[in-house]
């Protein structure tokens, strides 16, 4: 069990074989043999990384496995089992039967609609809103061109776990820095304030929940 095949995603379904250990459980999964050929057969993965059927929908499973993303480098669709902004999203959920739609324009229609935004409304009525409605681990928070997953409030300010490739970050007066991130992070909501795009608060259109 000491050669490496690669990863499987978040999500993956394999079935198992009767190989199995303490700490590794024997999967039945497809590989290139050394010829380069397709075949399946006997591999291992690390039992801890394993869960048996779907894990229960709970808001702590939703958090707990969002949270396996952090600081998981960027990567447009899926490519090297990195992860954008929708397949995140995605996957996340997905552990727990969860099936939701991958493309952007389907995100922004699937769950149960708990507010709509309009580009005027202000901020600190976004804030309370969400502090005194929104449920972390099954809500979703949507702009334009990102949806966050909902973790909680401080200080009456909510905070996301989500994807990012990169942010402004205001310096003084009119001097911004562009800052290179492109992994899943834990932020506030007034991330990118007094910038030429606004906070993310400022964008938000919508927040749905997800209930099966």
């Amino acid at each position: 069990m000491s050669k490496f095949y690669g990863n499987a995603s978040m999500g993956t379904h394999l079935p198992t074989g009767s190989r199995s250990t303490e700490s590794a459980v024997n999967v039945i999964a497809p590989y290139r043999d050394k010829e380069g050929k397709l075949v399946f057969g006997n591999l291992f993965a690390k039992r801890a990384s394993v869960h048996q059927g779907y894990m229960p929908y709970t808001p702590r499973t939703i958090i707990n496995q969002a949270f396996e993303f952090l600081n998981r480098p960027y990567g447009s669709n899926g490519i090297y089992s990195f992860t954008d902004n929708q397949t995140f999203v995605a996957k996340v959920f997905s552990t727990a039967g969860v099936f939701l739609p991958v493309s952007y324009s389907s995100n922004t229609i699937f769950g149960d609609a708990i507010a709509t935004f309009a580009e005027d409304t202000p901020r600190r009525q976004k804030f309370d809103f969400i502090s005194n409605n929104a449920a972390g681990g099954s809500t979703l928070l949507f702009s334009d061109d990102n949806v966050y997953i909902y973790l909680g409030a401080v200080n009456g300010v909510p905070y996301t776990l989500h994807e990012i490739w990169t942010y402004e970050q205001h310096v003084k007066k009119t001097v911004w820095h562009v800052v290179s991130l492109k992994r899943a992070a834990v932020t506030d909501l007034l991330l990118e304030d007094k910038t030429s795009a606004g906070a993310l608060v400022d964008r938000l259109i919508s927040a749905r929940v997800v209930k099966i």
